[in-house]
């Protein structure tokens, strides 16, 4: 039997084994009844949902007769710098702050993007300003927020409009 879609089959033995160990490390625990659930229920029936889901999408990338059927090379070193920032976040949150730990995780995690360039980042302190330049060729009214609705009485939600 040929892979047709390299990334439907590995996707789906992913879900597998995530499945099966959630459900095989439940294991040690009661199981109760479905009226009265113990602690292993819960991840049992999520780990099997999640390997029958697994053996679904394996199946169709068997199958599956698609153009993008090339499975990318695996890049470790990004997630090994978003792990390595959450460690850090965590390590570091009661003796240096939430400030600070959120500090080192936001710069930490962004060394594991190609995207990320410290050039394109500007912080500010309350009362700062910074000047923004950009094209704007689609006319209309523009939003520029703070993605917590709670702030947007202090000021961090305006919009500014292009005109044609």
């Amino acid at each position: 039997m040929r892979i047709e879609s390299e990334k439907e089959f590995w996707s789906g033995v992913m879900f597998i084994v995530f499945g099966a160990a959630f459900a095989g490390l439940a294991q040690d625990y009661d199981m109760g009844t479905a009226q009265r659930m113990g602690p292993a229920f819960f991840p049992t029936v999520l780990g099997g949902l999640l390997a029958v889901l697994g053996v679904v999408v394996a199946l169709q990338g068997l199958a599956a007769e698609t153009l993008d059927c090339k499975l990318e090379k695996f890049h470790l070193g990004p997630i090994a710098w978003v792990l390595g920032a959450v460690i850090a976040f965590g390590m570091l949150l009661r003796p240096a702050g939430l400030v600070v730990a959120l500090v080192a995780l936001i710069v930490i995690s962004s060394l594991g993007s190609h995207e990320f360039k410290a050039r394109d980042t500007v912080l500010l302190a309350p009362g700062d300003r910074a000047e923004v330049a950009f094209v704007a060729d689609n006319p209309g009214r523009w939003l520029i927020h703070c993605h917590v609705l709670e702030n947007h009485a202090g000021g961090m939600g305006t919009y500014f409009e292009v005109t044609a």
